[in-house]
């Protein structure tokens, strides 16, 4: 993997990792970036990590941008002499140890595995990455190691059906699952003022619609006064010029997510786009009523029965279905119930197993 940084995609790796570990198999994460580019994130992680003998990296993004922009600055850090040698593949490629199977789970990773030569190659899919950078030469990058020749381990149905229109390869599934062991209804509320909570991910990323939540904020508080933003977020965001009243907080423990989760009125969630989105499941299963956009998430949310699902990049609509739900507490009520409901049947547990599956089969 690329980093062990704070993201959903990093959980679920971790997840799937540990109960695999647990279960009496060897699993070693290979990652190319040492740990102060973690900023600081604490996982729970039972699994041995093998990382670069290297001093202090450049600051720069986590995504592929980083590879493009970072390459040569980069490639002086690691002990290369010649800028085209400026490939964190060859050294990554390089640090893979031996193995049974061999999975990536990122553009860089995929090329890493496929030239290592090491286990039976796999690529997890974790969203459709060509559409994750603005740079189109990032985006063609991403958009070769697709093409790869490994087995595709999709991470939802949705992401199927885009690997078959745009790459025309077949895959595997495996769903993510939720902690139900943090994420619960029972439990430790975050402190809150007397006005109604709304609370989002927030990320600088363009494409997981957060302008499109401030945008929405603006005029749910126009209709409704008594109401604040709560974003959690591991990025460095700011809401200037905003009307109505919000708080950051900053790269919580899952244990303070959980509680942020549980004391909020509505988790909303409004991404363009999304490969399954654990966010608004980890919301439901806190027993939490959401609103969440379509493309992705309706791998578990259903308009109506557990949520309320609406399209992407309309700021009103999403104003709209908040202040419904702020409104008609039998409705949010009867969405939380069934969204706790929803939530228990994903677990970790059930992810462990069919990668177990998949990786039985390939072998045999």
């Amino acid at each position: 993997m690329y980093n062990i940084g704070h993201s959903g995609g990093t959980r679920g790796i971790l997840e799937i990792a540990n109960r695999l570990e647990q279960r009496g198999h060897d699993v070693t994460l290979t990652v190319p970036l040492p740990a102060e580019r973690d900023y600081g994130v604490k996982w729970s992680s039972k699994v041995k990590v093998i990382r670069p003998p290297c001093g202090r990296y450049i600051e720069g993004s986590l995504t592929l941008d980083y590879l493009v922009r970072g390459c040569f600055a980069f490639a002086r850090r690691l002990g290369y002499r010649r800028a085209f040698e400026a490939d964190l593949v060859k050294r990554l490629s390089e640090m893979v140890p031996n193995c049974d199977v061999n999975v990536a789970t990122l553009a860089p990773t995929a090329f890493a595995i496929h030239r290592s030569g090491k286990g039976k190659p796999f690529y997890y899919v974790q969203g459709y990455e060509p559409w994750s950078s603005e740079d189109p030469y990032v985006s063609k990058i991403a958009e070769e190691a697709l093409l790869l020749p490994m087995s595709l381990i999709a991470v939802s149905r949705w992401v199927q059906g885009i690997l078959r229109e745009k790459c025309g390869k077949e895959s595997y599934l495996s769903l993510p699952g939720v902690n139900h062991e943090v994420f619960h209804p029972d439990g430790d509320m975050a402190p809150r003022s007397s006005r109604k909570r709304i609370m989002c991910i927030g990320r600088t990323l363009k494409w997981k619609g957060f302008s499109d939540i401030v945008s929405a904020m603006n005029l749910v508080f126009k209709k409704i006064p008594n109401v604040e933003l709560t974003v959690v977020t591991p990025d460095r965001i700011s809401l200037e010029g905003t009307e109505f009243p919000y708080q950051i907080i900053q790269s919580p423990n899952d244990e303070t997510l959980a509680s942020y989760y549980r004391s909020c009125d509505v988790f909303v969630s409004a991404s363009h786009f999304e490969s399954f989105s654990s966010p608004p499941i980890e919301a439901m299963a806190s027993g939490r009523p959401v609103v969440t956009t379509s493309g992705g998430p309706e791998e578990y949310a259903v308009n109506e029965l557990n949520s309320l699902v609406i399209p992407p990049k309309n700021p009103a609509v999403l104003a709209d279905a908040v202040v419904r739900l702020l409104n008609d507490p039998n409705l949010s009520k009867r969405l939380s119930e069934e969204g706790v409901a929803t939530a228990g049947k994903f677990t970790w547990d059930k992810s462990a197993t069919r990668f177990e599956e998949i990786f039985r089969n390939a072998l045999n």
